[in-house]
């Protein structure tokens, strides 16, 4: 899910398309921006386009590469491939709005499989098996910033006011949420488990605090303040998440649950 100062933009995976929705609501008939699509995901936006990965899976479900797709903002526009064949590996590349020929620019090549990242005007933060870095948009091999390379299995990561939320799940031990300033430093654990059983899946950051989704947990979306919570002082908000779409913006915060797309405002 993304959100820009218009519209909210999310994908239905199994059905393959992609729909918005003002953020002011659309009396439950969104705009479809794009069908056909391969079991997308990964939704960003900019001023003009919508971008996703249409996501190659085996038989068994499991995701092995994609194919960048974008799109203009708006639906009935033509949907257009920016890098094609792109596999699960420990690089990280970038391509430019207009395409790149199908061979994409390399950032850092020296990471284990790569799991989630975010984009500021200035930087570039990822996850990874086993920890969090970010490194600067123009020079990334000279200005790199690990924030923790301690063997948790790291999923998600936002961005929101001077700081840098992820979440991690070690194996045997219950799901945290971490922090960490964006210019680089140490983590701090900013939100201790809500359910031990359950894991968070998404999340959405903003200079209060950071949201996370626990679909399963009977819980809405969960608030954490930027200076950090514990299992006893977070705050839930509405209805149960149930999947890893969240988002936020100046005023408001969207999810998915399982009557559709919500929004909360104030936030």
């Amino acid at each position: 899910m993304a959100v820009d100062q218009f519209n909210v933009y999310w994908a239905n995976r199994p059905a393959g398309w992609i729909k918005q929705c003002s953020v002011t609501g659309c009396g439950n008939n969104p705009t479809v921006v794009a069908t056909g699509q391969v079991y997308p995901s990964a939704i960003a936006v900019d001023g003009a386009n919508v971008y996703w990965l249409n996501t190659q899976l085996t038989s068994g479900g499991m995701t092995t590469g994609g194919t960048v797709m974008k799109t203009a903002i708006g639906g009935g526009q033509a949907v257009t491939t920016l890098a094609s064949g792109q596999s699960i590996s420990t690089t990280l590349v970038s391509c430019a709005v207009g395409g790149c020929g199908g061979a994409p620019t390399t950032v850092w090549s020296q990471t284990p499989t790569l799991v989630g990242f975010a984009v500021s005007s200035t930087s570039i933060y990822w996850t990874y098996a086993n920890g969090v870095m970010g490194c600067g948009v123009d020079d990334c091999a000279s200005t790199v910033m690990p924030f923790l390379t301690a063997g948790a299995q790291d999923f998600a990561i936002a961005l929101g006011g001077t700081t840098v939320y992820w979440f991690d799940s070690w194996v045997g031990s219950p799901p945290a949420i971490w922090a960490a300033p964006l210019g680089g430093g140490p983590a701090v654990r900013s939100l201790s488990p809500v359910l031990a059983a359950h894991h968070p899946i998404g999340i959405a950051a903003d200079a209060l605090g950071v949201y996370s989704s626990w679909p399963g947990s009977g819980f809405g979306p969960v608030y954490c303040p930027a200076a950090g919570c514990s299992q006893q002082s977070y705050t839930a908000l509405g209805p149960e998440a149930t999947d890893q779409g969240i988002a936020v913006d100046a005023t408001s915060l969207y999810w998915s649950t399982s009557a559709g797309i919500v929004r909360l405002t104030p936030k």
